[in-house]
């Protein structure tokens, strides 16, 4: 199979998982809330936070692991690859273990400091039982999704997750319904997370029979685990303090509030993402083959399309939000959902986040991870400093400026690092290309808003978005086509190419 049809399955897969995995969280959020309330619904997105907080002990190593197999899988050099994944597997093991103990600890601890009305049971055991299914996680599959990553095979990755999250979902619906108690919503998340870990194993044992767990690991193939640290520190940070922030302050029920707005969010970026990191491999492969010259040039085509679909979906998202909250948060009243400054924020916070991913890809699969280190050691020096001064002025929203302030700066280092210094090309042509579409979405979302809609049912939601959706993406093609008709045309063409391909 070529790297264009991995790539394209491996989106399109990632697209289906992370819709079904969106939705599904919106539709058991809001069962969790209506059933059990707003508490432990707050609970449980902080466990979730606290378990994120935490992987910063895999260090990057599956990053590193994958990079390090890139060049023995291209010549197939089986030994090799048996010694850089021995070495892999032994890693893992060891961080398994580590975030276990460490995960054990925090339970008990959380009993103590985390700002809720709920049993302290409840609380250990949500917290003890993650922890439980995560280190399981780490320690035995992460080797081999790595194995899967470098193959460009993350589309079985994703069909893994795709049927246990349906059976999860559903079977947590369904506990809901039957109003058992709330642990068991974690335990099924825990059978889920364990089924997942050893259909992967066996998967992958099957796929490379020649894989050898007994073959003598080599340690210093698997480099830039020190670098890609700093990355895990900052994204970690980045990713989790506003929900411990609150929880551990204002209490989980006004998390609550903020993982509602934040989980649309997250769908939205993590569709994205799926789009954005699908050919991060095929990327990784072109630079091992070809010139920079070359790869430039499906970067910057690559780079149009991130951009368009990026404030296409933010745009969407923007026009919609509240009426749909109006609709999705009747019947809460423990607490006020409305709140208008959330979505704002949290959309620009997120355009940033994504604008640069592009270039971070082309830092890590070039293997620059000391250039990555510097640019995240900068990115964490503003954002705790900013945090600390900006929290103390205004409390909450001081971290959530502080978050945009840091993922401006991301954006603004790797972006200039690849164009100006690594592809050596200028900085102006990813302006000149990015400023006319954000002013068009920003003229969109304002439009749009002037319109009052009031949704009376899901169905109707459904209907409006599916309509809205089309008429953006017609504006958004006859924008490209009228202001930047070269690069439409050219992608167009692609695509076309592609589609015949895999229509023989």
């Amino acid at each position: 199979m070529t790297k264009s049809k991995k790539t394209v399955l491996n989106a399109v897969t990632s697209v289906i998982l992370t819709l079904l995995n969106g939705l599904f969280s919106i539709v058991v959020i809001q069962r969790i809330v209506l059933k059990y309330g707003s508490d432990f619904n707050g609970l449980n997105s902080t466990v979730t936070q606290f378990v994120n907080f935490l992987l910063v002990v895999e260090g990057g190593f599956t990053l590193a692991t994958t990079v390090a197999l890139f060049s023995p899988f291209e010549k197939n050099e089986v030994r090799e690859i048996n010694a850089i994944f021995s070495a892999s597997h032994r890693n893992f093991k060891k961080i398994g273990l580590l975030f276990f103990s460490v995960g054990s600890f925090i339970s008990v601890l959380s009993i103590f400091f985390i700002k809720s009305s709920l049993d302290a049971y409840v609380i250990f055991f949500s917290f003890f039982l993650t922890f439980f299914a995560m280190s399981i996680n780490l320690a035995l599959s992460s080797s081999y999704k790595a194995l899967l990553q470098t193959n460009q095979r993350e589309y079985n990755l994703n069909a893994i997750q795709i049927i246990v999250l349906i059976i999860t979902q559903v079977v947590t619906l369904i506990a809901i319904s039957l109003s058992l108690h709330m642990l068991y919503i974690r335990v099924i998340a825990t059978i889920g997370s364990l089924l997942t870990t050893f259909i992967i194993i066996r998967f992958c044992k099957r796929e490379y029979s020649f894989l050898d767990l007994n073959e003598k690991p080599d340690f210093d193939k698997i480099k830039g685990t020190k670098e890609l640290i700093f990355q895990k520190i900052t994204g970690v940070v980045y990713s989790t303090v506003p929900v411990l922030f609150i929880s551990m302050t204002v209490g989980t029920k006004f998390v609550s509030v903020y993982i509602i707005y934040n989980s649309i969010f997250n769908l939205v970026k993590n569709l994205i993402y799926s789009i954005v990191n699908a050919p991060r491999s095929a990327f990784g492969l072109l630079l091992s083959e070809r010139d920079k010259s070359h790869v430039y040039k499906v970067f910057k085509e690559f780079e149009f399309i991130i951009t368009n679909v990026l404030c296409l979906v933010l745009s969407l998202t923007m026009i919609l939000i509240m009426p749909f909250m109006r609709l999705y948060t009747r019947g809460m009243n423990d607490v006020d959902y409305v709140n208008f400054y959330l979505p704002v924020i949290m959309s620009m916070i997120v355009f940033f986040e994504i604008l640069h991913i592009p270039s971070g890809n082309i830092i890590n699969m070039a293997g620059k991870f000391k250039i990555g280190k510097n640019i995240q050691i900068i990115a964490a020096v503003i954002l705790i400093s900013t945090m600390v001064i900006l929290n103390t002025m205004i409390g909450f929203p001081g971290i959530l400026i502080s978050i945009l302030f840091t993922a401006i700066s991301l954006a603004i280092l790797e972006i200039y690092y690849v164009h100006h210094i690594f592809f050596k090309q200028s900085i102006r042509k990813f302006i000149i290309t990015k400023i006319p579409i954000i002013i068009f979405s920003i003229l969109i979302v304002f439009i749009f808003n002037k319109i009052d809609i009031y949704f009376t049912s899901y169905t109707y939601f459904l209907f409006y978005s599916t309509i809205l959706s089309l008429v953006l993406i017609c504006f958004y093609i006859i924008f490209n086509l009228i202001f930047f008709n070269y690069y439409t045309k050219k992608i167009m063409k692609r695509a076309l190419k592609i589609v015949r391909k895999k229509t023989r």
